[in-house]
Parts: structure tokens; C-alpha cells; sequence
């Protein structure tokens, strides 16, 4: 029965990245790499 709670400064930060460190990116070649990261992962599960 515990919680853990992750408190950061929101800045003008995505949510995404505060929750998984994924950095909003305009590379398309970066951003297939993290969904090619994301999707293996998931597989993975």
C-alpha cells in the first residue's frame, strides 16, 4: 500500500519527458529512433 509520488518543475517541459525523458523533437530521423526504442520495449514486455 505505498505511493510514490515524482514532483518536478514543470517549466515549459513536455509531460513526456518528465514522465519518460523523451524530448520533443522536429528530427524526423530522432524521432523514428525513439519509436523504434519505445516500440522494442513494448515488445519486450
Amino acid at each position: 500500500g505505498k505511493f510514490y509520488c515524482k514532483i518536478v518543475p514543470r517549466y515549459a517541459t513536455s509531460p513526456y519527458f518528465v514522465g519518460y525523458k523523451i524530448a520533443q523533437v522536429q528530427n524526423r530521423q530522432r524521432l523514428a529512433e525513439i519509436a523504434q526504442d519505445i516500440s522494442e520495449r513494448l515488445d519486450n514486455q
